[in-house]
Order: C-alpha cells, then sequence, then structure tokens
C-alpha cells in the first residue's frame, strides 16, 4: 500500500479518527485510544523504515508520539521514537528533565555514545552529523547544506566561514540588511578582531578580510575593484536565487562573475527549502552537490479562525478540521491564544502597521515596564514623540517592515528579541529570512502566496531549537502554535483556508520561473528574455577590465531597468556625457537631470516619476542639505509642517510609494496608488508615513 494510502485507511478508521481528534484537541484519552495511537504509531514507524519514500507515514508517527507524551506526561515513547530516528537532542532533554526514569546500563550507554560523538558545543541529530561530516570533507565546486529552519545552519555556515582553509577572502551574501547586520555580530562573536566588510565602500584593498554582503553590495565591490575575487562565497537563503526578479539574477551574476575571475572559488550555499539541488548547478553554471537534513523535530500546532471567530484544529495528514473553541474576533483570539512572544504576520507595509496600531488599541493601559520605557524615550528623542510605534510599544507591541529606516528597524529587533515586555510583533517579509527571535506562537493574518515552502519558512519562525533545548529544555515549545486567521486585513486569494490546505502537501515545490531555470530544463525564452541573459553574460565577460569604457560602466550602473528601451536610452546617454560640458557652478542633480532625465528619455513603470525632478530641483536639493546636517527628528520636525501648510495651500499631494499610497497623483483611487492627502492625516500618522517617504 502507497505511503498516502495507509494514510487514508487510518482515517477513514472511525475509533482512530475519534482518538487522533482528540490528541489534535488536547482532550483526555482513554488507555483503549492511547492504545490504538500507540499501536498505529509503531506500525507506521515500521513501514516508513523498511522504505525510505514513506516520509508521510514517518511524520505521521512522530506526529502522534510526540502529541501523546507532551499530552500525558509520559516521555517514554517520545524517547524511544527520539533514539529510533536520531534525534538525539531530544533524547537527551527527555533524561536531563527525569534521569531517574532513564537509568538502565542501556539508557547510559546510549547517552554515553551521543555526548562522545554528537556533542559540539551543542547536541546534533544523527542527520546533522551525516551533514557536517559531507560538508566538511567536501572538496568539489559548490555544495548546498538544506536543513529544516532553526537546525542551525547559520551555526554551520559561520564556522564554514571562520574556519575557511580555501583562503583568505571569504563572501558571505545575505539577502537583507537585518541579516546581514546579525551574521555581522554572529562572527564578532567568535572572533570580535576579525577584518569585517558589510558595505562595498568599506573595502580598502585589503589581502585578508571578511565579506557579509547583500548581492548588491558584492556586484559593487567586484565591478569598482576589477582584479579582486573571493576565495569562497557563502550564498545565504539561496532559494531566492530561483526567483524571477533582479535580485535573483544578480545572484546568479555574482556567482558567474566570482568563478569566472577565479576559477578556484568554492561556493556553498545554505537553504531551508530547496527541493532539488541541481537548480542550483543551473543557477551557477557549475555541479553543485549536496546533503538535507530532513528530519524536523518540531511539529507546529495548526489552527484556523474563521470569519465568525470559530477556531478549528487543522490535522495536516487527514487535511481535516475540529472545531476547538469559539472567539468574539480576531483580536479576541489572539489576546487569549497568545503566548509569551507571538509573531503576527502581514505581507504588506501598511497593514503590519495598521493592524498593530489597531491591537495596540485594543489593549488596556497597564504601566509601561521600565525597559520599555527606555525605548519610548529613544523613539521620542531621536524620531519623534507623534511617531505611533510609541503608541504600539506602551502596549507590549512593535511593528516592522522594510520601509523603515535601517537604524530604527534594527534597534527595535533587537529590543523585540530581549525584552519580555513586548509580546506582539508585527511583521512581514522582513523578518521571514534568518532572524533569529524567540517567538512560541505564530499568528497569519495576511499572505501573498500560499506556496508551501514559503509557509514553511515562516513557520520554522515558532520556537527555534535553540530555545528548546537550553540550559532547561522546553520540549512543549516543539510543538508551537500557528494561527491562520481570516481577518479584515486577509486578501481574497490566497485564502487562509486555501493556504493552511497547502500543508497537507508532502515536500516543497522550487520556483522555475527564473530564466536561466527556464533555459536549463529547455523551455523557450521570449526574446526579451534571450535578451536579457545576454547581457548578463556580457556583464559577467567584460567584469575583469578596466573601468574606462563608458558603455561597459553605464551596463554595470544598474540604470538598464530604468529606462524602457536602454540600448536606445544607453546610446543618447553616451553622446551626451561625450558632447555636453558641466559648468563648476552645476550641482550633482541638475548634471542627473542634464545627462540622464531631460529631453525624450522614456522611463519604464516604476520611474515615471524620475522625469519630473526637473521641476523639483530645489525641494531635492533643500532635502539632500537637510539630510547631511539635521538629524533625523529634527528634519521630521521641519518637514511635517511643512507639508501640511504645503497642502492646504496648494492641495498637493505626498508621495510615500505603492506600500503606503492611497489616490494617485490626481488624487483618483487606482491600481498604481502612491500618494497621500495629508490633510486627512492626524498628526500621530504622519511620522511613519514620512519614515516610509
Amino acid at each position: 500500500m502507497s505511503d498516502t494510502g495507509s494514510i487514508t485507511r487510518l482515517k477513514n478508521n472511525s475509533p482512530f479518527k475519534s482518538a487522533v481528534d482528540k490528541l489534535l484537541l488536547g482532550k483526555e484519552l482513554t488507555n483503549r485510544e492511547s492504545t490504538l495511537l500507540l499501536s498505529a504509531a509503531i506500525a507506521l514507524l515500521r513501514y516508513a523504515l523498511k522504505d525510505k519514500n514513506r516520509t508521510r507515514s514517518l511524520e505521521f508517527a512522530y506526529w502522534i508520539i510526540l502529541n501523546y507524551s507532551l499530552s500525558t506526561g509520559n516521555l517514554k515513547p517520545l524517547y524511544d521514537i527520539s533514539f529510533e530516528l536520531g534525534l538525539y537532542p531530544l533524547s537527551k532533554s527527555i533524561v536531563d528533565l527525569d534521569e531517574r526514569r532513564f537509568d538502565t546500563l542501556k539508557d547510559f550507554i546510549a547517552l554515553d555514545e551521543i555526548k562522545e560523538d554528537f556533542t559540539e558545543g551543542v547536541t546534533l541529530t544523527l542527520e546533522q552529523k551525516l551533514s557536517d561530516s559531507s560538508f566538511s570533507s567536501y572538496s568539489g565546486e559548490g555544495f548546498a547544506y538544506i536543513a529544516p529552519t532553526s537546525f542551525g545552519k547559520t551555526e554551520r555556515l559561520v564556522d564554514a566561514v571562520l574556519d575557511d582553509k580555501s583562503g583568505s577572502r571569504p563572501c558571505v551574501i545575505v539577502p537583507t540588511k537585518s541579516l546581514l547586520a546579525q551574521t555581522r555580530d554572529d562572527v564578532f562573536k567568535r572572533h570580535p578582531r576579525t577584518k569585517v566588510i558589510t558595505h562595498d565602500e568599506m573595502y580598502q584593498r585589503e589581502n585578508s578580510f571578511i565579506a557579509i554582503l547583500t548581492q548588491e553590495r558584492a556586484i559593487r565591490l567586484l565591478e569598482a575593484n576589477p582584479t579582486l575575487s573571493f576565495s569562497s562565497v557563502f550564498v545565504d537563503e539561496a532559494h531566492n536565487a530561483f526567483e524571477v526578479d533582479d535580485r535573483a539574477l544578480l545572484i546568479s551574476r555574482l556567482i558567474r562573475e566570482s568563478k569566472f575571475r577565479d576559477p578556484s572559488t568554492r561556493f556553498y550555499y545554505f537553504s531551508p527549502v530547496i527541493d532539488d539541488i541541481n537548480l542550483l548547478s543551473a543557477i551557477s553554471g557549475f555541479k553543485v552537490e549536496g546533503c538535507k537534513v530532513n528530519k524536523s523535530m518540531k511539529e507546529p500546532r495548526y489552527y484556523l479562525l474563521d470569519k465568525g471567530g470559530a477556531l478549528h484544529a487543522y490535522n495536516r495528514f487527514f487535511n481535516s478540521f475540529c472545531q476547538a473553541t469559539s472567539f468574539n474576533d480576531t483580536w479576541d483570539c489572539l489576546k487569549n491564544k497568545a503566548t509569551a512572544k507571538n509573531l503576527v504576520f502581514l505581507s504588506s507595509p501598511k497593514k503590519v502597521r495598521e493592524a498593530a496600531l489597531d491591537l495596540a488599541s485594543s489593549l488596556p493601559d497597564d504601566p509601561v515596564a521600565p525597559e520599555l520605557a527606555r525605548v519610548i524615550s529613544a523613539l521620542t528623542e531621536h524620531v519623534s514623540p507623534l511617531y505611533d510605534e510609541i503608541l504600539c510599544l506602551q502596549h507590549g507591541v512593535v511593528y516592522l517592515h522594510g520601509q523603515m529606516p535601517d537604524g530604527i528597524k534594527n534597534y527595535l529587533l533587537n529590543r523585540a528579541a530581549k525584552l519580555d515586555s513586548i509580546r506582539f510583533i508585527f511583521a512581514n517579509e522582513v523578518i521571514m529570512e534568518g532572524i533569529n527571535l524567540p517567538f512560541d506562537s505564530v499568528f497569519i493574518l495576511e499572505l501573498r502566496t500560499k506556496r508551501r515552502s514559503a509557509l514553511i519558512n515562516l513557520i520554522g519562525r515558532a520556537s527555534r531549537l535553540n530555545y528548546v533545548f537550553g540550559d532547561r529544555p522546553h520540549l512543549k515549545r516543539l510543538s508551537p502554535q500557528v494561527i491562520f486567521a481570516e481577518s479584515k486585513w486577509t486578501r481574497s486569494k490566497p485564502t487562509m483556508t486555501n493556504a493552511i490546505a497547502e500543508l497537507h502537501s508532502v515536500g516543497f515545490k522550487d520556483r522555475g520561473d527564473n530564466l536561466r531555470i527556464k533555459k536549463s530544463k529547455g523551455e523557450s525564452l521570449s526574446d526579451k528574455e534571450n535578451k536579457r541573459l545576454d547581457f548578463e553574460d556580457s556583464l559577467i565577460q567584460s567584469s575583469n577590465r578596466p573601468n574606462d569604457d563608458l558603455e561597459i560602466l553605464l551596463d554595470r550602473s544598474g540604470l538598464r531597468s530604468m529606462y524602457e528601451n536602454w540600448d536606445d536610452a544607453k546610446f543618447e546617454i553616451v553622446k551626451r556625457l561625450n558632447t555636453l560640458e558641466a559648468s563648476p557652478g552645476n550641482s550633482v542633480l541638475e548634471l542627473i537631470c542634464t545627462y540622464f532625465i531631460d529631453g525624450g528619455f522614456v522611463f519604464s513603470d516604476p520611474y515615471l516619476r524620475v522625469g519630473n525632478l526637473r521641476k523639483q530641483l530645489s525641494f531635492y536639493q533643500s532635502y539632500l542639505e537637510s539630510k547631511s546636517t539635521k538629524s533625523l527628528s529634527q528634519r521630521l520636525a521641519a518637514d511635517i509642517p511643512f507639508w501640511k501648510k504645503k497642502a492646504e495651500t496648494t492641495r498637493d499631494y505626498l508621495y510615500v510609494g505603492r506600500s503606503f499610497g492611497e489616490i494617485n497623483f490626481q488624487g483618483l483611487v487606482d491600481g498604481k496608488c502612491s500618494y497621500v492627502d495629508i490633510r486627512h492625516k492626524n498628526n500621530a500618522e504622519l511620522p511613519a508615513l514620512f519614515l516610509a517617504k
């Protein structure tokens, strides 16, 4: 019988289904039900151990035993299966919690073996140990390390960078500036005197350094230094290279350009959600091998809160629901189901802020903890006393999104991680990749995608294993709660019901839209797509040439995305740069208009506003001068009254971008809203809007 068929057969067994539902809801089991559940788990485990393809049976067996042991307090079945599956951190933690129950000679020998062979600062699973061994002994061109979220990939990456034997210039590529700062801190904890470069302009022609960069900064560093190469390249969150956007192509270009400059450079890839490692070969242009850690020790408890307030427990193996309880609304559920630290996820920065403020306003006005008062004082002084983040913090809430200034975002991330008084963290994708915060629960109010890989990466934010297996193990954190909530912020597609149903699927489905992946599979590309790849290849081939060719400099500049037809635009820009002379009195903005904007250029859709720069020169000149001479709080204190007065007299709308826009520049609502009418905004809303701008 197939893996799916055996589980379907169990689902159709009424007594077993009833026992599973009670286990799902945390209800007390009878002796008969306990026996039935454990017997089924043993049968599933035997099936799975005979055939490695029966991954669903293995996961279901573990799910049954984990939930049985946690709900009854009888940890012996969990101890046995953890040994059987090589989940040694779990085995050791169970003994640490109750040594008297595991004091036989067999237990002593087994635990001694774990300490001897599987403990390297922390206890490793069998799969981790084997994967680490494969990683350490690999001598080829490219190696991928694929493991579930919180299974120590960051630690493995940092160890590999610091122990790198291939040379003295390793480079770590991270997807976000938040993760850049965290990785730098992880390196400094181990080697505080290491020369670390986190920005391309920090490079001073050193022979030895560790570079921790986003792909954009790494590309700029190489372009500015034609003879520079990296001894090794470590790509964190490598699944991002499978996307279809320009940032994914940048990752591919960086890998290929690094290989072009120095064929001996070695490449390492880290990700929690890659299924087919061969796709990394297509991205990179050379053979990539790898290893996978498949067995996860966490089995979240999934719930769906419907629009009527009913909370349903979800069984991902049966793809079925059981009603657990009811609440008045979304916030009633969140308040009653909240744990010590809760992630509330929405995709849109605007909705992140709105939802955080909405929850904060519904919470009681309790006294503010002293450590939280210091955070509020810092924001009051350095940002604005009107900043609405302060209202959130007064109630133990914080919101984070990618359009916040990095200094504010990183400061609040740090405080959210360390202060128990901050219980609710509202965030979008900025939190998904590599940010290690101690969440006990995840509440999902809105999603842009229902892709299983993206959901698993998000869900993995709950109960990081270093918080489960600490000095005092907290095994209940192996079953964190994840609640999909239909709310006023939920998009029509995907619905929360559709999204949670994706968890019934087995494995991940890699993105296949990247142009290099499509080409490697023999799929036909459009003329535009072929030209894009040819353009990328030309940049790689010219990467080690001196920076004295004007056309190559323009190609490398990133200006290509701004113009509707780059070939025509580049021809005109080169002509202007060769024929038009700049006078000493021209400002930088004046020169930008002269060479890149004035007179007939057609800009691509996201950059249409660039064409209006000539009309706004005086404003932007004043803005740049203010930015270089005034603090953030001083600028906000000056800008907000200025724009309020201007809006009243001229009825100009404030440009804030698509994420926060409500109207277009004509004051109408359409699909491209990038402006707000600040006459309709109260004082508490304005600082956040100006920060987004």
